[in-house]
């Protein structure tokens, strides 16, 4: 092996840098070896060559800076490559701490659902009083005055709630689930449907007229079943233990919802009696000759005296009321009417 210091000598001599005595050290170092001049030879081919290679160089510094940006960029994406590696092992993990979680959570919901009873809530409303009740299928109950509902928080497998007076039921349809209102004297089911149910504990009949879909109303026992379809009203005589089912020009059993009542080509006696009987009305005809008379209406319940005042005003009769807050109607043809 050469010795370093002669190399440094040799590079000093090709720079023109040797001194005098240094160059008598060189020289009487190649005169020893063969080897030693063939290492002079090389090291001057090599410099001869950078020397060339010099005399034309022109660098490219963009594109020598373009090459290390790049190799910048992918030394990041290495070490981005490794981190993301561990973030996704980091993701896995989590997420499957994640699913346990969940699935504990869904455990303890069914668990729940399935044996925590449901809680049994109560609304009742006093006179002149109206209620909206949403309920966990996602069917609606307005309850009207004087009247209690009893329901549960959640329904399981089946959906049953209890009433007490008066309300209009909007039930979401579930082909696997009926929806049951138990009264004190009738059992009512549906599907989905909207109906209005009344069953006052003061009054010996439960009524049920259908808006839409289809009813199955029967005692409180399920005996002797009746459907009701859309227009249909079924009336349960609690005295009697039957149920009677007809099909009424209008339905006006929710007036008290709408704050309407509509009349078709109905007897006016027929209508007098219904208007009574909804409203806690007494209104008496005195000219029998136009009890038989047609009557179509349709009348906002505004006041009762508007209501004796526009039926008197179609037949071209007169009204009175008296002290006690009976009403009269008088006179009067079926021409007018």
């Amino acid at each position: 092996m050469i010795d370093e210091r002669y190399i440094l000598m040799i590079h000093k001599h090709l720079r023109n840098e040797l001194s005098e005595a240094d160059q008598l050290v060189l020289q009487n170092w190649l005169d020893q070896d063969p080897e030693h001049r063939r290492a002079l030879e090389d090291i001057e081919r090599t410099w001869d060559l950078g020397a060339r290679y010099l005399a034309t160089y022109s660098p490219d510094v963009e594109g020598g800076l373009t090459k290390l940006q790049a190799r910048i960029r992918q030394d990041k994406q290495s070490r981005l490559t490794v981190v993301s590696s561990k973030k996704r092992f980091n993701f896995s993990f989590t997420t499957a701490i994640a699913a346990a979680l969940l699935f504990l959570v869904a455990a303890l919901v069914v668990w729940n659902f399935w044996f925590t009873p449901a809680e049994m809530l109560i609304v009742t409303t006093g006179p002149g009083e109206q209620k909206t009740i949403p309920l966990a299928d996602g069917s609606t109950v307005i309850l009207n005055e004087n009247s209690q509902l009893n329901y549960p928080s959640f329904f399981r497998s089946d959906r049953a709630v209890e009433l007490s007076g008066e309300a209009y039921f909007e039930i979401n349809r579930d082909e696997d689930h009926t929806f049951t209102i138990q009264t004190s004297r009738t059992k009512t089911e549906v599907l989905g449907t909207s109906f209005n149910l009344r069953a006052y504990h003061n009054e010996n009949f439960t009524e049920v007229e259908v808006v839409k879909g289809l009813v199955r109303l029967a005692d409180t026992a399920g005996k002797s079943p009746m459907e009701l379809n859309q227009g249909s009203r079924g009336t349960y005589q609690h005295d009697l233990g039957t149920i009677l089912s007809d099909k009424p020009k209008t339905l006006n059993a929710s007036y008290w919802r709408e704050r309407r009542l509509r009349f078709k080509g109905h007897q006016l006696d027929e209508a007098i009696k219904e208007i009574n009987s909804r409203l806690g009305m007494n209104i008496q005809i005195q000219n029998q000759q136009i009890s038989q008379c047609s009557l179509t209406l349709n009348v906002a319940l505004d006041h009762p005296d508007t209501i004796v005042a526009v039926i008197a005003d179609i037949f071209s009769a007169t009204w009175a009321k008296s002290t006690d807050g009976n009403y009269q109607i008088s006179g009067g043809d079926c021409i007018s009417g």
